[in-house]
Parts: C-alpha cells; sequence; structure tokens
C-alpha cells in the first residue's frame, strides 16, 4: 500500500491510498461511512490479480484530506476529476461501499464519459435514512445537518467508546452469519482504525460526510448514462435490499445484483466479481 495527496484548485489538499497493481487499470474507491481510505484493504489481493490500480480517497475533513465545508456529492465528483487530471488519468471506474455509494454514483453523474462504469456496493438510496440498520446512523443523517453541535457531541462520544464495544455494537446490528464470518477475520482493531481514520482531524468531517450522503441527491441520478452496478447483499441488515432495488429503478443504466446471503461487508468476500462488473 501507498498513499498520496493532491493539491486542489483553491488550495485544499485530498489524500488518497492504492492498493492492488500501481501499474494497472484505475478504480476510484469511496469508503463507508464513519470510516476512512483504509476500509479499501479488502481489495488489495482480488485488485492486484487482476491489474487494477485502487486509488481509495479520503472524503473531505476525513484522513489526509482537508475540509470543505457544506460540499456535497457532486463536489467530491469534481475533486475526483481533479485527482484523475492530477494522476494523467484518461479514465477511471469508479466503486463505492456502504455511504460511499452516492459518491461514486455522483461521479458517474458529473464526470460523464471520463467515468467507465460505476459498482455501488451496500449503497443507500437518497433519503431514506429513517431504514438503517444501525442506530448511528439513523440519528446523525438529519442531526448532522438540522443540528451539527449536537451532532458533533456525539460522534465525540462515539470516539471515546473502547474499540471492543465499537466492535461489539457492530456485530450486533449486522446480523447475518455472511457478516459474522468477515467481522471474525478481520485483525483486531480494525473497525476502531477505520474510525480513528476519519476523525483524525475531529468530528465534524465525519458530519459533513453525513450532511452530504443525506442530503436529497436523488435528481442526479437522471444525469448517469455510464453503466451502474448495484450490488447488495440479500441480508443486508446495515442498509436493507430495499436501497437497492430503490437506486436501480431511479437509474436508466442500472443493473442489479443480489448476492443471496450475503450481507453488508460482501466487498470483502465477492471483491473480484465486483471488479470482473467493472471490466477489470
Amino acid at each position: 500500500m501507498s498513499t498520496g495527496v493532491a493539491a486542489l484548485p483553491g488550495g485544499r489538499a485530498l489524500a488518497w491510498r492504492e492498493y492492488g497493481d500501481p501499474a494497472g487499470r484505475p478504480l476510484v474507491y469511496h469508503h463507508g461511512g464513519m470510516s476512512c481510505a483504509l476500509d479499501a484493504a479488502c481489495l488489495h489481493g482480488p485488485a492486484g490479480e487482476r491489474g487494477v490500480r485502487v486509488l481509495a480517497v479520503d472524503r473531505p475533513g476525513i484522513g489526509g484530506s482537508s475540509r470543505h465545508r457544506r460540499y456535497g456529492v457532486r463536489d467530491l465528483a469534481v475533486d475526483v476529476g481533479d485527482l484523475a487530471d492530477h494522476l494523467d488519468l484518461d479514465g477511471v471506474a469508479v466503486c463505492g461501499w456502504s455511504a460511499g455509494g452516492p459518491h461514486a454514483l455522483a461521479c458517474a453523474a458529473v464526470l460523464g464519459d471520463r467515468v467507465s462504469a460505476v459498482a455501488t456496493v451496500g449503497g443507500p438510496a437518497p433519503s431514506d435514512s429513517g431504514h438503517l440498520g444501525l442506530a448511528v446512523d439513523r440519528f446523525l443523517y438529519p442531526v448532522s445537518r438540522r443540528a451539527p453541535a449536537l451532532a458533533a457531541l456525539a460522534v465525540r462520544v462515539t470516539s471515546l467508546a473502547p474499540a471492543g464495544l465499537k466492535e461489539a455494537q457492530t456485530r450486533r446490528a449486522v446480523g447475518c452469519p455472511a457478516d459474522r464470518a468477515v467481522l471474525d477475520d478481520l485483525a483486531p482493531g480494525t473497525l476502531a482504525g477505520w474510525l480513528a481514520g476519519a476523525q483524525a482531524q475531529g468530528p465534524y468531517g465525519v458530519l459533513d460526510d453525513y450532511a452530504a450522503t443525506g442530503a436529497d441527491w436523488g435528481p442526479m441520478l437522471a444525469a448517469i448514462t455510464v453503466p451502474v452496478h448495484v450490488v447488495h447483499g440479500t441480508e443486508d441488515r446495515l442498509v436493507p435490499v430495499r436501497h437497492a432495488r430503490r437506486l436501480t429503478a431511479a437509474i436508466d443504466t442500472a443493473e442489479l445484483h443480489l448476492p443471496d446471503g450475503e450481507g453488508h461487508f460482501l466487498l470483502h468476500t465477492r471483491g473480484a466479481e465486483v471488479l470482473a462488473l467493472l471490466g477489470l
């Protein structure tokens, strides 16, 4: 794994981590919520085997990326275009896991034919935060926009919880055997490491992220013309499968894939299949 930081127009910085084959075909990856680019590590093996260069970006205010107050998902897509320019990439495929899904779709809507294909994996549908499995998600999506000070306090309290407690809470929420098996295989402290990266600059990058993802970004879906693969486990309890069906219905170029028995962490078990769907 290597890391990089690109200077964006206006002076902000966009940080990323690379996995897979450094000389391979580029895939821009958008991490999950309350997380950071570290959660792309599950793709390192499959990407290396398939000759794919994974560029996992930290969203604004997360990891090493500068904060961008009140940004929207389309703003981050512009940043991805600037990153492609910085790295002299003619085109990219894009993948978003969980809360990274809306950001991946924004890349397709904003960057057009610079994006070859998009995959959302366990991604939410727009404005449907009331139907999410984690209580913290149901709380922070609306509160991050309406009462950011209260939301910041909640994020700080979350950061103070012992790593074991946070992992136990996630384990209870996922529910399905496939997700429990993935969590069993993760090195101790992995989930806590993702959260630490998310809050490396304090709570406000996380809150900006929730506000951007929880906004009504549905209207942009009509602008998507590139192939979109909506991949969602049938047993996902954190982002129920109804989200995938709504997304697919809203995007003319979308194809729905429902791996039976898989949960929210299916990228850990089906990563090579997702890369294949993207033509990589």
